[in-house]
């Protein structure tokens, strides 16, 4: 009997251990982009010290690390984190079909990790230069109370046709942005979130509602859409990057959250005034991040510039480093597909081009990787007879414009479509 309660003893002492052990290794295990956006909130002992002492802060290097680190390179690193993949029929609704030419376009390349507001932005709150370890690049983490605003004053056009597309992601279901357009003088203006009462477009995008509001000078009143339907979207994409796109065609505005049409307005945009100015505007006490602020001009004709030879796009969007396509491409490749049917006889060579960060012959192999990955979509997922196409990669040997600006490069990471009959 003693020898029963030895043995008792013994493995309840065992299980409290393995119990302990457990727990700690449970207490270990944390969510990588929820732990680096709350480690983002609060500044670093190292950048205390380098404020202190200005030569301990290393300046930005031209090496190859240094590259494939940076968001707009074609070689940016994720760390080994594994990033979600969303299969390209995910977004088989989807029309969106960005400008085909950039004319703006910010990732937070240019600016060090832990940097302040950065060089050509405006605020009435703060802001600190963030990595979040599930998301490649940099993000612009917008800080300060509800209703702080931030302006981007180098966006001086927002053209008849044109696109704005960004990233954001929310630390809670219920928070939320102010997204505005505005007509106003940059050096003239005050940044507080109520400026786009003068003359301007607001979308408010908080918790389980949507709302538009857009004002016309000298008028008394204003039009006003609300939907209640994007909650479940907040709640689904909780520290989860949203794609925010919208599509001005003169005076009509259309706006999706990732694969989603939350908004199509006829009239929205007053067609007599030139909009100059966009802005967000937090609507939470919770930070807020942003990346890849994207506007560019143009509504492309898929169909008239491949009958005439040769259409281009930068709207065919690729995984980092990677010939994978994302889904966010489905508008412009179900564009591209439709003109294809419509001329049976026509055949194309699709051609990838990438900006020049990296090595020279990576650059080119990737460019043939994702022309091919181009060609296989439009084969399997739109039909399109693999013999009608060819492929081949230029690498950055044919730039449309130099690769000094983040614009320029934006711009030069393409795919070409040329007719060959």
């Amino acid at each position: 009997m003693s020898f029963l309660f030895f043995i008792f003893i013994h493995y309840v002492s065992y299980s409290q251990l393995l119990d302990r052990m457990l727990k700690k290794v449970e207490d270990k295990v944390v969510d990588k982009t929820e732990e680096a956006i709350n480690k983002s909130t609060q500044k670093k002992d190292k950048k205390t010290t380098e404020k202190s002492d200005p030569e301990s802060k290393q300046a930005p290097t031209d090496s190859s690390e240094t590259q494939e680190k940076e968001s707009g390179s074609e070689h940016s690193s994720t760390n080994g984190n594994t990033l979600e993949i969303t299969p390209l029929k995910a977004y088989s609704k989807f029309d969106f079909v960005p400008g085909d030419k950039v004319i703006t376009f910010e990732d937070f390349s240019r600016v060090g990790a832990d940097d302040d507001l950065p060089e050509g932005w405006n605020t009435n709150g703060s802001s600190e230069i963030v990595t979040l370890n599930n998301y490649p690049g940099k993000w612009m983490a917008l800080k300060g109370g509800s209703y702080s605003a931030f302006l981007p004053e180098f966006i001086t056009n927002i053209p008849e046709n044109a696109t704005i597309e960004f990233d954001m992601i929310l630390t809670e279901s219920d928070g939320g942005i102010f997204f505005q357009i505005f007509n106003e003088e940059l050096k003239r203006r005050q940044i507080e979130w109520t400026d786009y009462r003068k003359d301007g477009i607001s979308i408010d995008l908080y918790g389980d509602w949507i709302q538009m509001e857009s004002y016309i000078p000298n008028q008394p009143t204003f039009q006003s859409n609300t939907d209640h339907s994007i909650k479940s979207i907040f709640e689904e994409n909780v520290k989860k990057n949203i794609k925010v796109s919208i599509w001005r065609q003169k005076e009509r505005l259309r706006m999706y959250l990732n694969d989603r049409k939350v908004m199509d307005i006829a009239r929205t945009f007053n067609g007599s005034n030139a909009y100059n100015t966009i802005q967000f505007v937090k609507r939470t006490e919770n930070d807020v991040y942003i990346r890849n602020i994207r506007v560019a001009v143009g509504n492309p004709d898929i169909r008239a510039k491949l009958a005439a030879g040769k259409f281009s796009t930068n709207g065919i969007l690729f995984d980092v480093n990677e010939d994978k396509i994302k889904p966010e491409s489905y508008g412009v490749l179900k564009q591209i597909a439709e003109a294809l049917k419509s001329d049976p006889s026509l055949k194309v060579k699709i051609i990838g081009h990438t900006d020049s960060d990296g090595d020279a012959s990576r650059n080119t192999e990737l460019s043939k990787r994702r022309a091919t990955s181009v060609k296989t979509a439009l084969s399997k997922e739109f039909g399109i007879e693999d013999a009608r196409m060819t492929t081949d990669g230029k690498g950055a040997t044919e730039p449309v414009n130099p690769n000094t600006t983040a614009e320029g490069k934006a711009n030069n990471r393409r795919v070409e479509f040329i007719k060959t009959n």
